[in-house]
C-alpha cells in the first residue's frame, strides 16, 4: 500500500484482522505487509524490491483508493489494472522581444500554446478509439513580464497508455507535431520523455480468489471489472510473484465541491 494516511490506518486495520485470526493461517505461511512509497514517480516499488523487501515472497496484493461508488473494489480480472505513464517535457526556443515591437522576435508562447492545443489531436486523430490514451498538459511556464516577449517557453505532462506499442505511437506523433509547429512559426521546438511506468497487469489466480473472497464476505454486488488510469510502480513487483492490485472507496466523495486528486 503507498503510504497514504487512509492507506496506513487501512493496512494496520488488516494487521490487526490477521492477528486476531493468525490460527488460520497455514504454518509454513508468512503474511507480510508492506508500505510502498513514493509509488507515483518516485520509484519507491522498484527500491523496495531491490532492498529485498519481497525476497520469498510467493504473491502481492494491492490497493489504491480511488474514486468508486462507496464501498465498491474494482478487481479486474485480466488486462491493464493501471495505465503506462511517460512524463514529457516540451522546450521551445524563440527570439525575445518588447511587445511593442513583436515582429522584430520570434513568440515562442505563440508557438507552444499552438502546440499544446495540436498536441490533444494525437488522442482524438492519430490514436484508434479502441485504444486507451490520454495526455495531459499540467504545467506551463514562459516570461517574467506582461510587455516583453520571451526568448523561451516549456511546458510538461504525461502520457498515459494501457499498452507499449500506443505509447510509442503517441511519442513519436508528439515529436513530429513540436518540431514541425515551432518550425513553422520560427521557433525551435524540443521534446524530452522521461520516467515511464509499466502498467499492472493483474495474473488471474490471486485476482479470482481475492473477488471470491470480497463477494462471500460483502456480497458480489460491491465488485466491479474498473482498472484506473492512473499510473504507480507497482508494476516493477511483477518480476517477482503473482501480483494483484484492486482499487476501492472507503469514502463519500461530494463532486459538486471538488474532483479528487486521489
Amino acid at each position: 500500500m503507498c503510504g497514504h494516511d487512509g492507506h496506513m490506518a487501512t493496512l494496520l486495520g488488516l494487521a490487526s484482522t490477521i492477528a486476531a485470526h493468525k490460527v488460520s493461517i497455514p504454518s509454513n505461511k508468512t503474511v507480510r505487509l508492506l508500505f510502498q512509497p513514493a509509488e507515483e514517480g518516485g520509484h519507491g516499488a522498484e527500491s523496495m524490491v531491490r532492498e529485498g523487501a519481497l525476497e520469498g515472497v510467493e504473491e502481492v496484493y494491492a490497493m489504491h483508493s480511488w474514486s468508486l461508488p462507496l464501498g465498491m473494489f474494482g478487481i479486474r480480472k485480466s488486462g491493464a489494472m493501471t495505465t503506462e505513464m511517460t512524463r514529457f517535457r516540451v522546450d521551445v526556443k524563440g527570439v525575445g522581444s518588447h511587445g511593442a515591437y513583436p515582429e522584430n522576435g520570434k513568440d515562442p508562447i505563440t508557438a507552444i500554446c499552438q502546440i499544446n492545443s495540436a498536441l490533444h489531436t494525437i488522442m482524438s486523430r492519430g490514436i484508434s478509439r479502441k485504444e486507451m490514451a490520454v495526455c495531459t498538459i499540467g504545467d506551463i511556464r514562459a516570461g517574467v513580464v506582461e510587455n516583453v516577449i520571451p526568448d523561451f517557453a516549456t511546458m510538461g505532462g504525461t502520457i498515459r497508455t494501457e499498452k507499449t506499442k500506443v505509447s510509442e505511437e503517441a511519442k513519436s506523433q508528439m515529436t513530429r507535431i513540436v518540431e514541425h509547429v515551432a518550425k513553422g512559426l520560427g521557433c525551435e521546438g524540443i521534446v524530452r520523455f522521461t520516467e515511464v511506468t509499466s502498467a499492472v497487469i493483474n495474473s488471474p489466480l490471486p485476482a479470482n480468489a481475492l473477488r471470491e473472497a470480497v463477494s462471500q464476505t460483502m456480497g458480489s454486488e460491491f465488485l466491479c471489472e474498473e482498472g484506473m488510469d492512473a499510473s504507480e510502480d507497482f508494476c516493477y513487483m511483477t518480476s517477482l510473484s503473482l501480483i494483484h492490485i484492486c482499487r476501492c472507496r472507503r469514502y463519500a466523495v461530494c463532486r459538486s465541491r471538488w474532483s479528487p486528486y486521489h
